[in-house]
């Protein structure tokens, strides 16, 4: 009798092991919940044309501007959207930028933007083709979080619902006292591979350039 419960036990081990394995872990973290912290960076490009008002020869006339973000999304939301305008009016180059997006929840969304603008001098020959070096504008350090009514920065900041905000910002350069001149500056840089793009900002890069200036 001993032995047939000996030998049933035996037999029995397997199938309570596999029972056992089943039994879900409540300590365990949630596979839907992010476990590290979102960090994209990307940059955005505008560009519009230009003459010099003084001499319709000069053949450098066409603006870049771009703005790199970088944005750390402890909820891994990349919901972020920045189109750039550039105009100009007379000597003066007016850029206006419009910053939207979301957050979820108590998370904290910081933005470190670092603006920069450059000029390309076209050219039908390619070897003569060249940008100049960037010219720094200015550094902001951007922090979102859904409780408050505006943001920490500097920069006015309206918060429409508590898990969304929005930005605009205008910079004026005065082209006559920025020399906005390539001079010998020549630096070139291939353009972000798509691969190395978050997905949702990819529309950005339907046509590139094939260069752009040193960062």
């Amino acid at each position: 009798m001993l032995r047939r419960l000996s030998l049933t036990l035996l037999l029995a081990l397997p199938f309570l092991a596999w029972v056992l394995w089943q039994v879900p872990d409540t300590d365990a973290p949630s596979q839907s919940a992010p476990s590290v912290d979102a960090t994209y960076q990307w940059q955005a490009y505008g560009t519009r044309l230009w003459y010099n008002q003084h001499d319709a020869n000069t053949t450098t006339r066409t603006a870049l501007y771009a703005q790199r973000v970088t944005y750390l999304d402890r909820a891994q939301q990349s919901d972020l959207t920045q189109p750039i305008l550039l105009r100009q009016s007379g000597e003066r180059l007016l850029i206006s930028q419009s910053l939207f997006g979301q957050t979820q929840g108590e998370d904290q969304l910081t933005l470190t933007q670092d603006v920069r603008i450059a000029q390309f001098r076209p050219s039908d020959n390619p070897s003569n083709q060249a940008w100049s070096k960037w010219r720094q504008l200015e550094t902001q350090v951007l922090h979102y979080t859904p409780a408050d009514d505006h943001a920490q920065s500097p920069v006015t900041t309206r918060m429409y619902t508590p898990q969304s905000f929005t930005r605009s910002q205008r910079f004026e350069l005065d082209l006559t006292t920025q020399q906005l001149h390539l001079r010998d500056q020549v630096l070139t840089r291939h353009w972000p591979k798509l691969d190395q793009v978050p997905a949702l900002h990819r529309q950005r890069f339907d046509s590139l350039p094939p260069r752009a200036p040193q960062s």
